[in-house]
């Protein structure tokens, strides 16, 4: 059904950054997904390419035009501070 596409419905973004000062290259990826509680979450995740550690922050939202809102905010943020998309996504569950 139509409501089931947009419950599963999941989009990834990921984005580069090298700079030259500190000689490290950072990644920063978003992700929109559904939730248990029929909300949607924005997910992003962030670090540096060279290292296992990573960060991870969770904003959930009721609806997905909410949270498509909250994507498209956190990429032109992104962009705005020199980060390249590399691969933007739309996957169907």
């Amino acid at each position: 059904s139509h409501n089931q596409d947009r419950r599963t419905c999941k989009v990834m973004k990921y984005f580069r950054k090298h700079t030259e000062t500190a000689n490290a290259a950072q990644w920063y990826s978003l992700h929109l997904q559904s939730n248990l509680f029929g909300g949607f979450d924005v997910i992003c995740r962030w670090g540096r390419v060279d290292s296992p550690r990573r960060r991870e922050q969770v904003e959930p939202f009721s609806s997905q035009q909410e949270a498509i809102c909250r994507l498209d905010t956190l990429s032109a943020e992104r962009i705005r501070r020199g980060f390249v998309l590399v691969a933007p996504l739309k996957l169907a569950a």
